[in-house]
């Protein structure tokens, strides 16, 4: 019998690489547009930007995917407290753009800036 390893062993290591990151990333929003499994599309996302170290383009992209399939206002009404928790992961729980200094992974978006 073949050893096994968890996935997510297998799978951060390749979510390092930023390229593979974004397809990954787009893979996973098509998926969402099809089936509307956002427990599912949430997992993968802080997958996503666990392994990407919470990088700021990585959190900016999610940001305008959500937007544009309008999803963040959805989760910011959610009562569920595990889509609260996604969108504080993610960095997208406040109202401006800005790094917070205090936590590599909180940007934050102005949405009347844009």
């Amino acid at each position: 019998m073949k050893a096994s390893i968890p996935f997510e062993d297998y799978l951060v290591p390749k979510l390092k690489d930023s390229k593979y990151a974004d397809e990954y990333i787009d893979v996973a929003l098509e998926t969402y547009d099809e089936d509307q499994d956002l427990d599912a599309l949430l997992f993968i996302l802080q997958s996503v930007v666990r392994a990407q170290d919470e990088d700021k383009k990585v959190t900016e992209k999610i940001y305008w995917a959500f937007k544009k399939r309008g999803i963040l206002p959805m989760l910011k009404k959610s009562l569920r407290p595990r889509y609260k928790y996604a969108l504080e992961y993610l960095g997208l729980s406040t109202q401006e753009v800005a790094v917070d200094s205090s936590a590599s992974h909180h940007f934050v978006v102005n949405e009347a800036s844009r």
